[in-house]
């Protein structure tokens, strides 16, 4: 297919800036500023032994299958169909908590913007923006691609680069008024001090705020070159948010020292800290209303990919024809509805009873180890792959030596990070212990039967 093909919208500077603000959460700034300037540290090591090593996987296979679908497609071509028929499934599954987490981090920094703080609190209003902020983007996203990168490009310069630059300046600020740093960066402090339990954790916390690479690659067949293009724009936004995080670290660190980030109860509440100490009395409200556009930004494309992948992508006739649909723009419209409608009920479901609100949490850890079996997979798929001796252009440094050895660290790093997901807050009861660990090991089990019980009983209906 020529690179002048109208349908390939996608150019070097949109797959940075797609990256870039659907990875990015300026959330995980401040976690890791209360953990003090370790996080540093955190943050390297996560770097080296995830982040860089998976952004070069997918780099590599993003050049050598340049194909829509990403890593459903580079599972398919490792481990067949049915495994990436699985992986799609539960990608999109895990979205459902998701969604809902992400839209009320939303509807807190909304509250904020309108100069109602207290209204963040207040579970009716809260409820009512999720499922109307949601139903909106779905709808506007069915004008397609074009859509999804506009508001994504432009709502995430509003809500992620502007509040991320004005804190590094702020950093800057402080260290010229102040003359000193609140926080001492020594060679001691900048060394792990807690137990190895905690530090371990940590570690696990900042690395999986790192993932989500994968994202744009959903999209290859409306992407430029793709084979030049993806592999280049996915290490130039690795690059950009590797030095956000730790810029952003170290300026908020320098503002506030981390037992006061810790005392803290959220991100806007670790602005209106940073907001007493140097007397600037409209920067809460005005991060507040940025932050909004953040989320629109990455909601605007993890709206789309999970559904796309699942819906769009999958062979054969495993999804029944009328979800495959597509309109004009080329997006799912059925399958973008019955994703709008699962999550809306999610949503009454979590707020109208308490009891499961109260399992929300637990539903939240399940998915979120539920969600890197997708990854799981693609290592091994990578592994089939290389030993097939399959290149393109883009080849990781070292040969077969390097990719193996890179491959093997992700892997350990992502069995690493989903055992942490399994570790009981502290003072559980033996039973609250069993109950907990039996809704977390139980639960993926269950969500990946039904994937496979699905994918098994339409091949059969389809034969």
């Amino acid at each position: 297919m020529k690179t002048d093909d109208p349908k390939r919208i996608l150019g070097l500077k949109d797959v940075v800036l797609m990256s870039f603000f659907a990875n990015l959460g300026i959330r995980w700034i401040p976690v890791a500023a209360g953990m003090g300037p370790s996080s540093l540290l955190f943050w390297l090591i996560g770097a080296l032994c995830f982040f860089l090593p998976f952004a070069l996987i997918i780099a590599e296979l993003s050049n050598l299958y340049p194909e829509a679908g990403g890593m459903y497609a580079w599972i398919k071509h490792g481990l067949g169909k049915e495994a990436a028929f699985i992986s799609a499934w539960c990608y999109w599954v895990v979205n459902f908590f998701y969604y809902p987490a992400i839209l009320t981090f939303f509807a807190s920094n909304f509250a904020y913007a309108l100069f109602r703080p207290e209204l963040a609190n207040n579970e009716r209003f809260v409820t009512i923006v999720v499922i109307v902020v949601f139903w909106a983007l779905t709808l506007a996203l069915l004008g397609g691609l074009k859509v999804s990168k506009w508001l994504t490009e432009t709502g995430g310069i509003i809500g992620s680069l502007i509040p991320v630059l004005l804190l590094i300046t702020l950093g800057g600020f402080s260290l010229i008024y102040f003359h000193h740093s609140m926080t001492s960066f020594s060679l001691p402090h900048l060394l792990p001090s807690q137990g190895m339990m905690s530090n371990l954790s940590a570690l696990s916390i900042l690395m999986f705020a790192m993932a989500g690479l994968e994202v744009v690659p959903t999209f290859a067949a409306s992407v430029k070159s793709p084979h030049r293009t993806l592999p280049r724009g996915l290490m130039i936004s690795a690059a950009l948010i590797f030095v956000c995080y730790t810029l952003g670290t170290i300026a908020m660190n320098i503002i506030a020292t981390p037992s006061e980030i810790q005392k803290t109860t959220g991100l806007i509440s670790t602005f209106a800290l940073i907001d007493g100490r140097l007397h600037i009395t409209w920067l809460t409200e005005i991060i507040a209303s940025l932050l909004s556009f953040a989320e629109i930004a990455a909601l605007s494309i993890w709206i789309i990919a999970p559904a796309v992948m699942f819906f769009q992508c999958t062979e054969g006739n495993v999804i029944p024809p009328w979800l495959k649909k597509t309109n004009r723009h080329n997006m799912p419209i059925y399958a973008f509805l019955l994703q709008a409608i699962l999550v809306t009920a999610v949503i009454l479901l979590t707020t109208l009873l308490p009891s499961v609100a109260d399992m929300y949490q637990v539903l939240v850890l399940m998915t979120t180890a539920l969600y890197f079996l997708p990854y799981v997979l693609l290592i091994f798929a990578y592994f089939v792959i290389k030993k097939r001796g399959e290149k393109g252009s883009f080849i990781l440094p070292g040969g077969n030596f390097g990719a193996y050895g890179l491959g093997a660290l992700t892997l350990v790093a992502l069995v690493f990070g989903i055992g942490f997901c399994f570790v009981p807050t502290p003072g559980m009861t033996p039973h609250a212990l069993f109950v907990y660990e039996s809704e977390l090991v139980g639960g993926p089990i269950i969500l990946v039967l039904l994937g496979t019980l699905l994918y098994t009983a339409r091949r059969r209906h389809a034969a």
